[in-house]
């Protein structure tokens, strides 16, 4: 990918299963670190190979689904 891109890969963060406090952990941790680093007007592109992707602003409330994931 170009500058400024950076692309991350958790799946080793889970290993063979997934630990739902991990992935909280995960989730939490990411986030604050991205609001560290991102200004309050700037967003930043979210990728899943599954599904569509999208821009997010880490300084404002996600969207989720019944399952408390993120839309």
């Amino acid at each position: 990918m170009p500058s400024p891109f950076i692309t991350y890969n958790i799946s080793d963060y889970f290993g063979e299963s997934i630990d739902l406090n991990v992935f909280d952990d995960l989730e939490s941790k990411a986030l604050q670190a991205f609001k560290e680093n991102i200004a309050s007007n700037e967003y930043i592109m979210a990728l899943d190979w599954q599904h569509e992707c999208y821009w997010v602003n880490p300084h404002l409330e996600f969207e989720r689904n019944e399952f408390d994931e993120w839309i």
